[in-house]
């Protein structure tokens, strides 16, 4: 029975999150600060590009009323605000707002690509309270370039080694995006986080939403997401100085959970995971679809909307059904990550379970 201890902890896991959605505490929440990007990724789920309009952006002072709001409401100590975009750093007035957050008390992190990062862009951040960093490395120069753009993989090098000379008790992540062509850098972009100093390094897969929703041949398919996990679980038995997981929202199994991260899988959104979209859309992850977004904070308090909405999120019954009906392994999957729902086929566009072991 060599799984019996793993089964027990994954089904004490259910339970907790049985709890989990009906006290619904939410203790993390994302913020698209803009749509607007220096990049147009062949991947990114929101499709940006540096034109994008930003006539429908919450202004600065709406957004501080409305991280003001969120304060009154909840315990802002207990709150990781994830800022992403777009690229953050587009904004003007991204200091200005941090500086609010951390006198409202809100921990914060953020997610860029690295390319307007300044050496003095570090310590601003540390000053207004940031305490975790990610920055997008996906692939070595070639194949990093090939996704991002031309020049975009010197700027993310520098700006990993800018955070990590900038000190603090901050935490340096790297997330790499894996795809078809860069599936064999693996060894070679593991050598180069470790010579960076990163804390952690994420590992995603490509996913079939915004642009690369048209673009299959980018996937893994089954037997290189098996691969991939390999190398993540082989990876993390041998390295104590560096953090390696798994990144995606998704149920691997018995052999895989617990191994190629630190917890077992469970779709947070909506749950414990709320999310405010750059034009003040409250909603959850922000690459889920706007079909399912719940108010917006020019109309609604948040704290209303969390508690009284979101209920497709925290009973997820409805979803079962497709090839989710008649399976085994529901009550652990949930039709895994929300991001990946499907309205129209009425099933998840992938199911990590099923290309793992089938």
């Amino acid at each position: 029975m060599p799984y019996l201890p793993k089964f027990i902890r994954m089904k004490a896991w259910q339970w907790h999150g049985a709890l989990e959605r009906r006290q619904h505490k939410l203790n993390y929440l994302f913020w698209e600060a803009t749509l607007a990007c220096n990049l147009a990724c062949r991947h990114c789920g929101s499709s940006c590009t540096p034109k994008q309009s930003r006539k429908d952006e919450l202004t600065t002072q709406e957004v501080i009323d409305t991280f003001r709001t969120i304060a009154e409401d909840f315990d802002a100590k207990k709150i990781m605000v994830a800022i992403t975009g777009g690229e953050p750093l587009l904004r003007d007035d991204l200091f200005e707002i941090t500086k609010e957050m951390r006198v409202l008390g809100f921990p914060w992190g953020m997610v860029t690509n690295g390319l307007l990062v300044k050496s003095k862009t570090p310590a601003k951040c540390l000053e207004t309270g940031m305490t975790s960093v990610t920055i997008s490395l996906d692939g070595m120069k070639k194949t990093h370039e090939w996704l991002r753009g031309r020049n975009s993989f010197e700027p993310a090098k520098k700006a990993t080694r800018l955070f990590r000379k900038a000190g603090g008790t901050h935490l340096v992540q790297i997330t790499s995006t894996i795809h078809s062509r860069n599936l064999e850098d693996l060894p070679e972009m593991y050598k180069l986080v470790k010579e960076l100093g990163v804390n952690e390094w994420r590992l995603l897969l490509i996913d079939p939403i915004g642009r690369a929703a048209d673009k299959p041949d980018m996937e893994l398919s089954a037997g290189q997401f098996r691969e991939m996990m390999d190398f993540i679980k082989e990876h993390r038995a041998k390295d104590d100085e560096m953090s390696i997981t798994f990144g995606d929202e998704a149920f691997l199994g018995h052999r895989y959970e617990g191994e190629v991260r630190d917890s077992y899988f469970r779709c947070w959104a909506g749950v414990n995971i709320g999310g405010i979209m750059y034009d003040g859309a409250i909603g959850s992850c922000p690459n889920i679809g706007r079909r399912y977004l719940q108010g917006n904070v020019r109309e609604e308090r948040f704290s209303e909307v969390w508690k009284y909405k979101y209920k497709e999120f925290r009973d997820r019954s409805w979803m079962k059904k497709g090839m989710c009906e008649k399976c085994r392994v529901w009550k652990h999957c949930r039709s895994n990550g929300f991001h990946l729902w499907s309205d129209e086929r009425c099933e998840p566009m992938r199911c990590h379970y099923k290309m793992l072991f089938e």
